[in-house]
């Protein structure tokens, strides 16, 4: 009742650098084919919504021209909805692909560093405008007074002449 269980979930076991390059080679070709299909993807997409601009602004207003018009429609709509997940599939792959690339080469470390840091710099110059422009904007209201002053003191000399 009062003994105490081992809760060993997970062993700390040994990381071999020795991986072959078949490995990392297999990983690269994979990532430059699916870079390839995600260009191609991404210009079936463009192709689509070309199509449907090109129906919408087509000028086929009869009868057949309007079923025309519906069936383009439906079709590049489903076109593009279908390419457009598939482009997100081709993604998710890539980037699982690169992540297994990263471990493989040990780049995943210095990678999340450099992200990490350049978010970090892209909010310090978003804080930085801000301030500036904060500053910008309290300094108008300062000077607001002294401003209408001066052209209160214009309209009134302009008067006197």
């Amino acid at each position: 009742m009062f003994s105490r269980k081992n809760k060993i979930k997970s062993s700390i076991q040994r990381v071999e650098k020795s991986h072959s390059s078949n490995d990392i080679n297999f990983l690269l070709e994979k990532i430059q084919q699916l870079d390839s299909q995600i260009s191609e993807t991404s210009k079936a997409i463009l192709q689509a919504q070309a199509v449907r601009i090109r129906s919408a602004f087509s000028r086929n207003n009869g009868f057949l021209g309007g079923i025309q018009k519906k069936l383009v429609d439906s079709s590049a709509e489903n076109s593009l909805i279908w390419h457009q997940q598939k482009l997100i599939d081709l993604n998710r792959e890539r980037r699982n692909a690169q992540t297994r690339l990263d471990q493989l080469t040990g780049q995943v470390w210095p990678k999340r560093f450099r992200k990490w840091l350049i978010f970090i710099v892209i909010w310090v110059t978003f804080l930085f405008i801000s301030f500036i422009v904060l500053m910008g904007f309290f300094a108008a209201l300062y000077f607001l007074p002294f401003v209408a002053l001066m052209l209160f003191v214009f309209f009134i000399i302009k008067q006197l002449k």
